[in-house]
C-alpha cells in the first residue's frame, strides 16, 4: 500500500480543461443482474487521477483495446461516489437519521466505498472515507454494525486499516458496548465465525491491557494508510503570511 500522495497530472492546474479530461471515454459496468449500472467516464481522467485504470486501460490489458472494463461484485453507488472524487476531489457528508434505540441508518455506505477504493489502491480516498466513517460513528453515537465488520474481513486483506478499525469497534464493544445491541450470542457468533477477526481483537485486548478508547475518536491518522511517523500526506499545509 502506498504510503504517501502522488500528484497526479490532472491535478496540475495549469493544464486546460480539455487535456485534463481527454476526449476518448471507457464504459463501466459496475453491479450485477439487474443491478449492474453503466457508467462512461474520461479515460484520461480516470487514468491520471487513478494508477488501477492507467494500467488496464493504457497497458496490455484486454480493457486496452475494449475500453470497458466490469467490477460485478462492487455496488453501483459506491463507484458513482468514487466517481465523485474522481471528478469533483470531494466527498459529500455521511447525513444519519436515527432509527430505535441505537439504530442509525446513514445517506450512503462507508464500508462499500473504502472496500473498493482498497481494491483499486486509492490511499487518499481510502483515508478520506475512513475520517468521514468515523465522524459518523461519533455523530451519531455508532461503532460499525456486526454486518460492516463481516463485510470488511471478507473482503479486504489482513493488515487493511478498516480492519483494525472494525476489530477495535468489536474490542471497546466487549468491554463497554450495550448489551440489548452486542448481547453475548451476538458477539460470541462474531468472533467464531470470523477467525481472523478474534486473532486482531485478542492482540488488541493484550496490547492495550483492556483499556481501550472508542475508536471513533482520536486522530484521523490513527486509521490512515500511511506510516505513523510521517506527516499526513493529505494535511494541506498553511502558506506563512508575507510580511513586509
Amino acid at each position: 500500500m502506498a504510503s504517501q500522495g502522488t500528484k497526479r497530472k490532472c491535478e496540475d492546474e495549469v493544464l486546460p480543461f480539455k487535456k485534463r479530461m481527454g476526449t476518448q471515454m471507457v464504459n463501466i459496468y459496475v453491479g450485477k443482474g439487474d443491478a449492474e449500472e453503466h457508467f462512461t467516464v474520461h479515460k484520461e481522467l480516470l487514468c491520471n487521477k487513478i494508477p488501477y485504470f492507467e494500467k488496464m486501460f493504457k497497458g496490455g490489458f484486454q480493457e486496452a483495446t475494449t475500453n470497458e472494463a466490469r467490477f460485478p461484485e462492487d455496488t453501483p453507488a459506491s463507484f458513482d461516489m468514487m466517481l465523485d472524487w474522481v471528478y469533483e476531489r470531494s466527498l459529500p457528508p455521511v447525513v444519519y437519521s436515527k432509527g430505535e434505540g441505537f439504530a442509525s441508518s446513514a445517506s450512503w455506505d462507508c464500508t462499500e466505498l473504502y472496500v473498493l477504493c482498497d481494491k483499486l489502491c486509492i490511499p487518499e480516498l481510502m483515508d478520506k472515507v475512513m475520517d468521514i466513517y468515523r465522524k459518523f460513528n461519533m455523530d451519531s453515537n455508532t461503532l460499525s454494525h456486526e454486518s460492516e465488520i463481516r463485510a470488511v474481513y471478507s473482503r479486504t486483506a489482513p493488515g487493511s486499516p478498516i480492519r483494525r478499525y472494525v476489530a477495535y469497534t468489536c474490542a471497546w464493544t466487549i468491554i463497554h458496548g450495550c448489551a440489548d445491541v452486542w448481547n453475548i450470542e451476538v458477539l460470541e457468533d462474531l468472533i467464531t465465525t470470523v477467525p481472523d477477526l478474534a486473532r486482531d481483537v485478542i492482540r488488541i485486548m493484550r496490547e492495550t491491557g483492556g483499556k481501550i478508547e472508542n475508536p471513533s475518536k482520536g486522530p484521523n491518522c490513527d486509521f490512515h494508510t500511511h506510516q505513523k511517523d510521517i506527516p499526513c500526506p493529505w494535511k494541506r499545509v498553511k502558506k506563512a503570511k508575507r510580511t513586509s
